[in-house]
């Protein structure tokens, strides 16, 4: 027996020219699901010229995270101690099952460059251009000054 419904009180029977009415009764806002943000790191670092990541790894394929393929953008916070030109470069990469990185190098995902001044705070949000979720499964936050040397403070977070 066909499914039918009244249509100008008469009987119809659905079909792709009489589809099934349908109101919509609700419409406040859908519930999202709440992104989360977790702390990373914190820590501080004495940066100049030099290629160094976040934890003062110089050893340019040393991971500064690992095991963070869910996280869709990085947010950090530094304390900058002196004027300078601060550029920070997130990087990340592929690993095979084990985490072994499934090739030397990386993919470089944002490049942020700060003119910073003396004791103040910065936020950088560390992201893919496209917006979508970053997918790798390393990350190196390069950081690195144009000349000269300073301390900076740091916290980063994750949001997945």
């Amino acid at each position: 027996m066909p499914i039918g419904f009244l249509k100008a009180r008469r009987a119809t029977t659905v079909s792709s020219q009489n589809p099934l009415p349908v109101q919509v009764r609700n419409t406040d806002a859908i519930p999202t699901e709440n992104g989360a943000i977790d702390t990373l790191l914190i820590g501080g670092v004495l940066i100049d010229s030099t290629d160094r990541d976040l934890l003062n790894n110089t050893d340019p394929e040393t991971p500064t995270i690992t095991q963070a393929s869910a996280y869709r953008r990085f947010i950090l916070y530094i304390f900058a101690s002196s004027a300078a030109t601060v550029t920070l470069t997130l990087r990340g990469r592929a690993t095979d099952a084990s985490g072994v990185p499934l090739n030397a190098g990386w993919v470089d995902l944002a490049t942020v460059s700060i003119a910073t001044a003396a004791n103040t705070w910065y936020r950088v949000v560390l992201q893919a251009s496209d917006g979508l979720p970053l997918g790798g499964d390393q990350y190196r936050v390069r950081v690195t000054q144009s000349s000269g040397s300073q301390s900076i403070f740091f916290n980063l977070k994750g949001e997945r």
